[in-house]
């Protein structure tokens, strides 16, 4: 799954990172200030890659989309993430999946891993040899809403590291299909199938601290008594 990540990314890199294969991109003002982000959490913003009158656009969106209960006393959810296996089927999802798909830059993401009852410690996922990566993800449009709310795409986990720290991940975008991903062209399951065949054995998982995701250091080391109550407890992850 993908509850938070981090969007420490240098705008000149980004750029030259997808040059090559999206083309010139449209940036908004709001973008410098977003790609500083050390933990983004849903309900925040963040920038995110989509495209726009023909071109590729760094827009900013916001992490997750919240749906009201048609039972009041249970107020709302939000959904933060989409199962790739079901995104071309799901009525939230099937038109977004369509029309309007984006990218996520990161500089990696977090997930918590057990260490005692009640208690998980965190972990920052991140590229082994790239300081940037790109996750799938889906924008969602609504006339109540300034704007669009942000889905990120989740798969399987397919490497034993991965899979140890939770059974889905977050759809990485290797920079060969960030060109079909963001085209507007319609996309069908063999697509969805090549695209998910990212490895994530390029991947690394780096202990990190409580101290860490609040902002006051920026190690990302851990000693075994840092452990953290996994904040997206609650939240609906996977749809």
């Amino acid at each position: 799954m993908c509850g938070r990540f981090a969007q420490m990314v240098e705008l000149e890199e980004l750029m030259s990172s997808i040059s090559l294969h999206v083309g010139p991109s449209i940036i908004d003002s709001s973008v410098p200030a977003l790609l500083n982000s050390r933990q983004v959490a849903p309900s925040q913003h963040c920038a995110v890659l989509t495209r726009r009158e023909g071109s590729v656009a760094v827009e900013e969106a916001t992490f997750g989309r919240k749906l009201q209960s048609p039972n009041t006393t249970k107020g709302s959810k939000t959904i933060i993430n989409a199962r790739v296996e079901t995104v071309l089927d799901k009525p939230l999802f099937k038109h977004a999946v369509q029309r309007n798909r984006c990218t996520v830059p990161v500089s990696g993401y977090f997930e918590w891993k057990e260490a005692e009852i009640g208690r998980k410690a965190p972990f920052f996922i991140h590229p082994k040899s790239t300081n940037i990566g790109f996750l799938a993800g889906l924008l969602i449009f609504s006339i109540s809403n300034v704007y669009p709310s942000l889905v990120i795409i989740t798969k399987e986990a397919s490497s034993a590291q991965m899979r140890d720290l939770h059974p889905r991940e977050p759809l990485h975008l290797s920079l060969t299909h960030l060109e079909s991903w963001l085209s507007g062209l319609p996309i069908s399951k063999h697509d969805l199938d090549a695209i998910s065949s990212f490895d994530d054995s390029e991947l690394e998982a780096t202990p990190t601290t409580k101290t860490y995701l609040n902002g006051h250091d920026t190690s990302l080391s851990i000693s075994p008594d840092e452990t953290l109550v996994d904040p997206t407890k609650g939240q609906l992850r996977l749809f």
